[in-house]
């Protein structure tokens, strides 16, 4: 697989963005080396990082940075190879002729070489149905290739041996880790929304909800919601961590076993 030297890219730009997206200090290169292949107009790139782990929302904030003209992203959840091709012609002209897809693709690529115009492209949860959604991927690089279309193709799976089908076309790829402890710390005090302010969580606490999540970011903010609705509940403003263990065990799963209550 090829790589690419890259220039730094600050949180500043992200801090600015209009989604208010968090991005702690420990995503900051997949931030940086995807917004990179964008803007350097590299064909293809792999993202891949668990269920629930942040690569959506990263992705997001990419997509709003990216200075590409045409930006369209494809949910490839349940889709077929046949579905996925008509959701790039879709994407394109807002319709698609089933019989001639990509014949229409081509000629929209052909449009934007002429135009010297950039698009951007996102095939998100290609796990749902990586072996068959690879093909039309991969015809879809070729496509580009032979217009010589200025675009990038950003394609996303949990596991990168979803995506192994791809590696002598892709330029770079990256994999999205889960938050650290700092990060679930910074999240927990500075990035809920304003009216959870009032609602102070211990350091013991924020411990726990690492230990609870392991630093998945999806379970972080599902598990620090509901320990802020349970505190509005009871009329409390404080969680210690035997409320995480309490609220994680009744409504989540299971507490960690690692994890003693005398934290």
């Amino acid at each position: 697989m090829k790589d690419c030297r890259m220039q730094t890219t600050t949180r500043p730009q992200l801090a600015a963005s209009s989604s208010g997206m968090f991005l702690p200090a420990i995503q900051e290169e997949s931030w940086s080396r995807l917004l990179y292949v964008v803007e350097q107009q590299r064909r293809l790139a792999v993202v891949t990082g668990p269920a629930e782990v942040g690569k959506t929302r990263l992705l997001q904030g990419v997509c709003e940075q990216a200075r590409s003209r045409d930006k369209f992203w494809i949910d490839a959840t349940g889709l077929s190879e046949s579905e996925v091709g008509l959701a790039f012609a879709d994407a394109c002209y807002g319709s698609a002729d089933t019989e001639a897809v990509w014949h229409s693709l081509e000629d929209w690529f052909w449009g934007a070489a002429t135009q010297q115009t950039h698009s951007l492209w996102i095939v998100d949860h290609v796990e749902q149905g990586a072996e068959v959604l690879l093909t039309p991927i991969r015809r879809l690089i070729r496509l580009l290739d032979q217009t010589r279309a200025r675009a990038t193709v950003l394609v996303v799976a949990r596991e990168w041996s979803q995506l192994a089908g791809l590696d002598d076309l892709a330029d770079l790829s990256s994999e999205v880790p889960a938050w650290d402890l700092m990060a679930t710390d910074e999240y927990i005090a500075d990035h809920r929304p304003a009216t959870d302010r009032g609602v102070q969580f211990t350091s013991a606490a924020v411990q726990g909800v690492y230990d609870c999540t392991h630093g998945v970011a999806g379970r972080v903010r599902r598990l620090c919601d509901l320990c802020v609705l349970a505190t509005q509940l009871r009329e409390q403003h404080t969680v210690d961590v035997d409320f995480v263990l309490e609220v994680w065990s009744e409504l989540l799963g299971p507490s960690p076993h690692a994890h003693s209550r005398s934290h």
